[in-house]
């Protein structure tokens, strides 16, 4: 449905005459005409034509519309749930943070530690610096 066009002669002032022979009722009657004509065609066709579109305003739809229908958990990073959709996941934004500064995966470095740890019964004689030693009680 269109809305309907609004063709009210909105030059109403200067369509008087140089001289007008109207009263001072009258006058002020055409000044207010234009204003009147306005409110008239927004209250009665403007406003109803809008209101009836609510129905017809499109829907959100794809990852955003979790966000734009509710708030996610505060202080959690953010990913893609299993539908697609933003969601909060269970990461913490402290746990987040403690990943600063990684520069490669966290596993191959915790891996790469596993070769310097020595253990047995004795104090070692030797060693590298920054190699942890484990003795076992006597």
């Amino acid at each position: 449905m269109a809305i309907e066009q609004f063709v009210k002669d909105m030059n109403i002032i200067s369509a008087l005459a140089d001289e007008p022979t109207q009263t001072a009722t009258e006058l002020k009657a055409k000044f207010d005409e234009g204003g009147n004509a306005l409110k008239t065609y927004i209250n009665n066709t403007l406003k109803p034509y809008l209101d009836g579109m609510e129905d017809q305003i499109p829907k959100t739809y794809g990852a955003v519309s979790t966000i734009l229908e509710e708030d996610l958990v505060a202080s959690r990073a953010v990913m893609s749930s299993s539908e697609g959709k933003i969601a909060a996941s269970e990461v913490t934004a402290e746990e987040l943070s403690y990943l600063s500064g990684v520069t490669s995966s966290v596993q191959t470095q915790l891996s790469s530690k596993q070769n310097k740890i020595t253990y047995g019964t004795q104090t070692p004689s030797d060693g590298s610096e920054g190699d942890i030693y484990i003795q076992y009680g006597e």
